[in-house]
């Protein structure tokens, strides 16, 4: 069927389409002529009509709402809120020498996977690669699948398997805070043990030595950080004043902020001649990051106690 309808068709059409730069003009006469002939059917009394209703219109749109009026809107006092936050549920238990966090809640038999490993031995001018990692894992080959055949594993066994930097700051102390690298997903309980392989073979089995595939997501990465800057450029300047600031607000930056897009640029510009260094601190740092002393895991579920 392929090759009779479509490889070898009769019925094949080339489209070309190009850009105006007249289309904004053109649209904006096409309105002026509409609401041209427009005005013409009108009779003068109409047209006076209409000038009165938009004049009466404009100034109840300029007007203040009437006490009375403000009155009829519902409205929460201090008195309606509850003072004291609502407090989840949460058991505590150590499985295997690891530190495990039970949330049991209705969830409708998925189960909400949070692996924390502490960061904070990674060293300052690795923070960058941390943040590279984050990009990477999940986006390479491992020793059991390659890419395609693992992203349709992880589609086909769970809801998502994600990975992400976390800077939780100390309210009282700007000089405090803690690193996490986190892994998060979410899957039916019954398919826990196959989320568990995966995971298991991303963050030990992942191979870093496809040097095409790297530079695929370096670039992946700086286009959506232009992107990002473009679009939301206040936010890259906020992050990096309060880089001079706060310590947290420092680690953060280098994670994602300017000085990471710095990175990124220049990796992109000379990969070649720095591949084989990228390979080995990314491979360094998955030795020396998942380790079992350096994890906290937190399941959330409304079974969440049968996974121990």
């Amino acid at each position: 069927m392929i090759d009779k309808y479509f490889l070898n068709s009769d019925h094949q059409s080339l489209v070309v389409i190009t850009p105006s730069k007249t289309a904004a003009k053109e649209e904006a006469d096409k309105v002026a002529a509409e609401l041209a002939r427009y005005k013409q059917s009108l009779s003068p009394e109409a047209l006076q009509q209409l000038v009165q209703s938009t004049k009466k219109l404009m100034e109840r749109q300029a007007a203040e709402d009437r006490p009375e009026d403000l009155r009829k809107l519902p409205m929460l006092s201090l008195a309606d809120i509850d003072k004291k936050a609502e407090r989840l549920p949460s058991s505590e238990t150590e499985i295997d020498g690891v530190k495990t966090l039970f949330h049991e809640m209705a969830t409708n038999k998925i189960a909400y996977l949070n692996l924390y490993f502490d960061a904070s031995a990674v060293p300052e001018n690795h923070l960058p690669y941390l943040a590279l990692l984050e990009e990477t894992l999940g986006k390479v080959d491992t020793q059991k699948y390659k890419y395609g055949d693992l992203v349709n594993a992880i589609n086909i066994q769970t809801g998502g398997i994600d990975f992400e930097n976390h800077t939780f700051a100390d309210k009282d102390h700007d000089d405090r805070y803690q690193p996490k690298f986190a892994v998060h997903a979410k899957v039916l309980m019954d398919k826990l043990p196959q989320s568990f392989e995966l995971i298991h073979e991303i963050l030990f089995n992942s191979r870093f030595d496809d040097q095409s595939r790297i530079k695929e997501i370096i670039k992946e990465v700086k286009s959506r950080l232009e992107m990002i800057f473009n679009q939301n450029g206040q936010s890259v300047v906020v992050r990096r004043l309060g880089s001079y600031f706060s310590a947290a607000s420092r680690y953060s930056e280098q994670l994602g902020g300017l000085g990471f897009y710095h990175f990124i640029c220049d990796l992109d510009k000379n990969l070649a001649d720095r591949f084989a260094g990228i390979t080995q601190i990314l491979s360094e740092l998955t030795d020396h990051l998942f380790a079992k002393n350096r994890l906290v895991i937190s399941v959330t579920g409304d079974q969440a106690n049968s996974i121990a």
